[in-house]
Parts: structure tokens; sequence; C-alpha cells
């Protein structure tokens, strides 16, 4: 489409490739069992991994658990406030230390009674003269660096790696302008998937797929003109919002795009509390004025819904207010955010299983007061039969079709548009680095 075309004027040099040229990802990237045991010890042992939010450790005592692969980390507000994170493993028998989240005072064993401070020091041997070789001083839990940016809680494994601020690279500046760290857990929803972890991964860094799996988005969403960056390890898109796509060849009129930007807000409003629930409700008459866009419309409930938060909007621009920006960091986060929402999809793998993860979706905005419960992580069982939303339970679906796909014999690589899809060869390029071909 021509539209498609001009939004590739910045990617001339990744289409100037002969046709010929088709390089392709390994599905064995997907289905192995062995390469799936080289990727941790090469990759998920080496990377800064998002294990919580901030306001889930904001207190002396507060702790939470963060799964990957095999491993527990326990995360944990010291007495002194600084935050740590340690093997959640009983240096005794092994036996998990803490599960889930919650508050303590100390970190004691159910096994045995060993104990533990909030800082890793050891506090209590139980018989202590039964085990006359071991002394209290030689029995400090075991670190991994743990470091924040905006509030997102990072671990690394490797006691060695280079620091969260070099790992990010240029996000941070790129970000900062949406106040990440001001925001509040809204939902917390984990569950387990059918699928590889990079699977949803690929999915949510390219907007390629809205034509085929999302067709109710088409009305407001401009998925012909969507710019993709990559930044090192990372990479981003811009996808403008209220704008209807060019594949439907003008067909609309600004309420029908404001219609399906309201149809879609229904579709998800559930996930909110109630004061989004209530808002949605505000939005059931609204219909644009004449001479204006159903853009102008969202933005302008938009402006006053942040300033009854008591929020400044000086210097944010109308793409910072309504347009969707992602945000893909390596590994396995990737986010979309606008000024005052931002949704996180989070993967990893579960246990040793190539085929299938852990997936995690985080909706943050900002607090409408400061004394705002904190939200808990809801563990979704079942999630064939649970109330997505519809464009989540259309990416569900398809993360079950692809991941059998990728099983089948015949299939030895996976082909990947150069521009649209160029997020996803970043990716795959900075694993191989690690991991090898």
């Amino acid at each position: 489409m021509q539209d498609l075309a001009r939004s590739l004027s910045s990617g001339q040099d990744e289409r100037a490739a002969p046709a010929s040229a088709d390089p392709q990802i390994p599905t064995l990237r997907y289905t192995s069992a062995d390469y799936a045991q080289i990727e941790w010890e090469r990759m998920w042992r080496r990377t800064w991994l998002f294990a919580c939010r901030e306001e889930y450790v904001s207190s002396p005592g507060d702790f939470q658990e963060f799964q990957i692969g095999s491993q527990s980390i326990l995360i944990v507000r010291a007495e002194d406030g600084r935050l740590r994170a340690f093997h959640n493993a009983c240096l005794h028998r092994g036996t998990r230390l803490k599960r889930g989240c919650g508050k303590a005072q100390e970190l004691r064993c159910m096994f045995h009674a060993w104990s533990w401070n909030l800082d890793g020091t050891n506090r209590e041997i139980t018989d202590g003269h039964d085990f006359p070789g071991v002394a209290a001083d030689d029995l400090m839990l075991p670190e991994v660096l743990v470091s924040v940016w905006e509030g997102f809680v990072f671990i690394n494994l490797d006691r060695q790696a280079r620091s969260l601020e070099a790992y990010l690279g240029d996000v941070p500046g790129q970000f900062a302008k949406f106040r990440l760290g001001e925001m509040r857990v809204q939902s917390h929803r984990q569950t387990v998937v059918p699928a590889n972890w990079k699977v949803p991964v690929d999915n949510f860094n390219e907007s390629y797929h809205v034509v085929g799996l999302h067709p109710q988005q088409l009305p407001f969403i401009d998925d012909t003109n969507v710019v993709y960056e990559t930044i090192g390890l990372h990479s981003t898109e811009l996808c403008r919002s209220g704008v209807p796509s060019a594949r439907l060849n003008g067909m609309l009129d600004e309420d029908d795009v404001l219609d399906g930007m309201l149809e879609a807000r229904r579709s998800t409003y559930h996930q909110g509390n109630d004061q989004a629930r209530q808002a949605m409700q505000a939005l059931e008459a609204l219909t644009v004025p004449e001479g204006e866009r159903a853009r102008d419309v969202m933005l302008d409930l938009k402006r006053k819904r942040l300033a009854g938060l008591g929020r400044e909007l000086s210097g944010l621009s109308e793409s910072d207010l309504m347009d969707g920006h992602g945000l893909h960091l390596f590994p396995n986060s990737v986010m979309f955010m606008s000024y005052g929402e931002c949704f996180i999809v989070r993967t990893r793998p579960n246990g040793r299983d190539p085929n299938t993860c852990l997936l995690d979706l985080i909706n943050l905005d900002f607090p409408a007061s400061a004394d705002r419960p904190q939200a808990l992580v809801e563990i979704v069982r079942d999630y064939e039969n649970h109330d997505w939303g519809l464009v989540i339970s259309q990416d569900f679906e398809c993360f079950r079709e692809v991941q059998i796909g990728l099983n089948a014999e015949s299939l030895k690589g996976v082909r990947l548009a150069r521009y649209q899809e160029k997020r996803i060869r970043n990716m795959h390029n900075n694993l191989e680095a690690y991991v090898g071909s």
C-alpha cells in the first residue's frame, strides 16, 4: 500500500537487500528443550530481568518472589530500606523460604525453623550445637544483583554483570516524559500459556498482525504507518491512535472512528477499578462535533482526566497523550504507553518446558490518591476460561496455534518482514549474540 511505502522511508537500507535474501529464524529456538537449556545458561542468567514493581516491596519487611525457569528469587525490602534479592532457598536442606508475596520480620524456614534477617544474615540455627562445623557468619544468603528504573525492580543472576543503567542505554532518556515511576499497578494477572516465551514477545513487537488478528482495531489504528526503531538490545515503535487504517480506503467518518475506540474500551474496561468503570459509563453518549476529529474528542477527555488527577501536561505533545509508544526491553518485557497509561506484557520460561511460558499482563496508571491500595498478583489457573477482553483473547488463541505450527516437522524456519518485523529480528539477533545460532 502507498501509506506503507511512505512509512518505510526510514528503512530504505533494510529494503535494499535483494529479493532472494530470505533469512529465517530456526524453529528449534521455539521448540527444542536443548536450545532452551542453552538459552538459560547463556542468556537468562546474564541479562537484567524485570521482576516486580517497586510498590510491591515498598516498606521494610515486604517481600516478593520472582520465578524464572527453575529458579526462585526472593526480593526483600530490608530494615535499612535497601532492596535485596536472594536465592530463595534455606542453606540447611534447600527448602524455599518464602512463597508469593507478603510481609515478614525474618526469613524463617518452615522445615526446621532456621532463620535469616531481612539483610540475608543468619539469625538462628535450630540446635546449633548439633552443627559444629557451621558458623552463622558462613550462612549469608546468596544474593543476586537488584536495581530499579522508574519503579521497575530488575534482577540479574550474574554478579559480574554491567549495571542496569548501562544495560538500558538510551531507554531512560527516551521514556522519561511518561513518568512511569509515578504510576502504580492497577491490575496484574499471571497465567501459563501453551507457547514458547518468544511467541508473545514476537507478537507484541509488531503491529503487522492487526489486519489479520484484530480487524476490529482497523477503524482507529494507523497500522500501515507505524514507526519501528531499534536501540541496541531494545526497540521501540510509535503507532498513531484515533486514525483509521489506510487499509479501509477512507470509508469511515469520524463517528465511526470514535465508535471503534469506544468499543475497544468497552471490551477491556472490566480490567480497571471503579473509577475506570465510571469513566467508561460517561463515554457512552459521546459524538464527534462538526469539524472535529474523533482523536480530538478522546484527547479532550484524557486531558480532563489527567487534570483531575493533578497531572501537569505542559511540554507533552498530542502524540505523547494519545498514541501507542511501544518499548521492548530485551529479552522478555514489552510495554505500550501513552502519558497516563501503560500496559506491560512479560513472559519467561515455565520451568524447562519450551512449549509453554509464564505470562504476566500488568496495567499501570497514575493513582487517584497517594494511599491507593496495592494491587495483588492474580494467578489465572485456566487462561482459556478467563475474561481477558477481546484483543488479549485473540492474542492468546493465536499463541497456541503458532506454537502448534512451529512444531511441524516440515517447518525449519520462520520468515520476517524487513521493516514491519524489524524489532523481532533485532530481538533474535541479540538472542543469537548471547546464545549462538
